[in-house]
């Protein structure tokens, strides 16, 4: 509750005593106004602040102003200017102080208020308790932020401001000490930062190993004025490592030879890589290459892959440069071959082969994929070109892979068209439980069917 009070002098030698208008005296007297700020429940009240008022007169009296050993920075301010820079205390939206809920500490440097809040909802009051320190000063508020991480040997810098609780910013160049302290150590460095106009200061520290440091800001406050302190913790780590593994393609053959390169960035001392290829389907990996890249950074390896193979480039880090792991999948199609039976011939078409079937014949197609897919499907797929186009004639269906990864298919050529080109490949089509190699098919295989 912001209010004035007056006192009453016998002469105008004390600072901004004059003939005034006081209520408390009940009129025009000669006396000092004060400015008051009290903290008030319905049981008690506490004095918070005040502020002494300087007349217009005694502010421009020169003589006055010796005589009562006014400060040069004292100007003349209204009572309301005065109110908006006393130590206002805030709580939160819709609380108040309760009936008997203040206390000075013994020393007087805490006030303890209990607080109340009426939740409409369930017809109820809750309590809390605020405990604040040097009631009677102006209150600092201080801050810190910044990066949460840093790379070393790079410079850490934070941010901060010191506020006043009447709103004023304080004097630009206030000093605010800055203390740097690992964790779990003693605090190892203490440097001095001063506010900017607007009371912002930037903190700029370069820590000199690996771990985790505490910054602590504090201001030291004055006779009227509160100290403060505030901290901000960073995590010095590791500088991100560069590291990438490229194979050319994604998906290849069976059996292709693939060429697989780590290229490693940047680092401090190590220039070690370590390449592995993990079979799908499989927990273990195993290393194909480990050694220094060349001046280009690079690392490469050949390898063949019967299977889809996951490629991984390990760079275990030093003492700068963060460990690292990445991976390249390459995925390879099995290798699905097919050869005929019963045809009596061959004739060559512009650059075509067609094996020469008689119509009395059996075609006896075989299929075998690699690597062993004991179980899973493999289809006959046949087509005719007429009318300018392949077309599909027949398809067998799933037909089940033997242990020796083989299967075969018998077709009548009765009603097969004499002197029309046809031709028949084998689909190895993947169970879902199998992921090591993608689906495939063979190369055709052309025919005719003559008398």
């Amino acid at each position: 509750m912001v209010d004035e009070t007056a006192d009453a002098k016998s002469s105008c030698n004390a600072a901004g005593a004059a003939c005034q208008d006081s209520g408390t005296l009940g009129g025009i007297a000669l006396c000092q106004v004060a400015v008051t700020l009290t903290l008030a429940s319905g049981r008690g009240h506490a004095l918070i602040d005040r502020a002494l008022y300087l007349p217009p007169a005694c502010a421009a009296d020169d003589e006055h102003r010796e005589l009562a050993g006014i400060p040069d920075e004292v100007s003349f301010a209204t009572k309301p200017e005065l109110a908006d820079e006393l130590n206002i205390i805030r709580f939160g939206n819709s609380q108040a102080v309760a009936d008997g809920g203040l206390a000075w500490s013994a020393d007087g440097s805490q006030l303890f208020a209990v607080l109340e809040y009426f939740d409409v909802n369930t017809g109820t009051f809750t309590f809390s308790l605020q405990v604040i320190d040097q009631p009677t000063l102006t209150r600092s508020i201080l801050s810190l932020s910044g990066p949460s991480t840093a790379d070393i040997t790079k410079s850490v810098a934070l941010t901060g401001n010191l506020a006043l609780s009447t709103g004023v910013a304080p004097p630009a160049g206030t000093p605010i000490t800055v203390t740097r302290s690992p964790a779990g150590s003693t605090p190892t460095k203490n440097f001095t930062v001063a506010t900017a106009a607007n009371g912002g200061f930037t903190v700029q520290d370069t820590p000199p190993t690996l771990g985790k440091y505490t910054y602590t800001v504090s201001y030291s406050g004055s006779t009227t004025i509160a100290p403060a302190t505030a901290s901000h913790t960073v995590s010095v780590i590791r500088i991100p490592t560069s590291l990438r593994v490229t194979t050319g393609s994604t998906t290849f053959t069976y059996e292709a030879t693939i060429h697989v390169t780590a290229h490693l960035g940047t680092t401090y001392t190590n220039r070690t890589v370590s390449i592995y290829a993990q079979r799908f389907g499989s927990r273990s990996r195993a290393l194909v290459k480990t050694g220094r890249v060349n001046s280009g950074g690079n690392l490469t390896v050949s390898y063949a892959a019967p299977h889809s193979t996951t490629f991984s480039a390990v760079f275990s880090g030093d003492a700068r440069y963060a460990p690292k792991t990445v991976t390249r999948a390459a995925y390879i199609r099995a290798k699905v071959s097919e050869s005929l039976s019963g045809y009596y011939g061959s004739r060559r078409i512009g650059r075509i082969s067609y094996l020469l079937f008689h119509r009395s014949d059996l075609l006896h197609a075989h299929a075998a994929v690699a690597p062993n897919k004991r179980g899973q499907c493999v289809e006959f797929e046949v087509q005719e070109f007429y009318q300018g186009a392949w077309n599909a004639n027949v398809t067998t269906g799933c037909i089940n892979l033997s242990s020796s990864s083989q299967a075969s298919a018998v077709f009548g050529l009765a009603q097969a068209d004499i002197g029309f080109p046809y031709r028949i490949r084998a689909d190895y089509i993947r169970s879902s439980k199998d992921t090591s190699n993608l689906s495939n098919d063979s190369a055709w295989q052309y025919l005719m069917v003559e008398t």
